[in-house]
């Protein structure tokens, strides 16, 4: 919610720019937040792009061994839905 985020991560996508919503889990069960995402970016395509990022190179491999390829810019950081709705 700080605008810091460059990727998501997601097992299901679509392969468009689209949005997501962010919610909690447990008792709150509430949609916290909105944030924009881009077209699905292969993992295992752009492996090379790390090879100077040892740390970030590690976790794109972790995340290609857990079967999760695909990743997405964010291009639209998220933001808070109380905020918006607000405005």
């Amino acid at each position: 919610m700080k605008g810091i985020k460059k990727y998501e991560y997601r097992k299901r996508f679509c392969d468009e720019e689209t949005k997501a919503y962010l919610y909690l889990s447990g008792k709150s069960r509430q949609v916290i937040g909105v944030m924009e995402l881009g077209k699905p970016i292969r993992l295992d395509l752009t492996k090379n792009n790390y090879l100077d990022y040892p740390e970030t190179l590690k976790r794109v491999e972790e995340y290609i061994l857990n079967k999760s390829l695909y990743a997405f810019d964010v291009t639209m950081p998220p933001h808070n839905l109380f905020f918006l709705f607000k405005s």
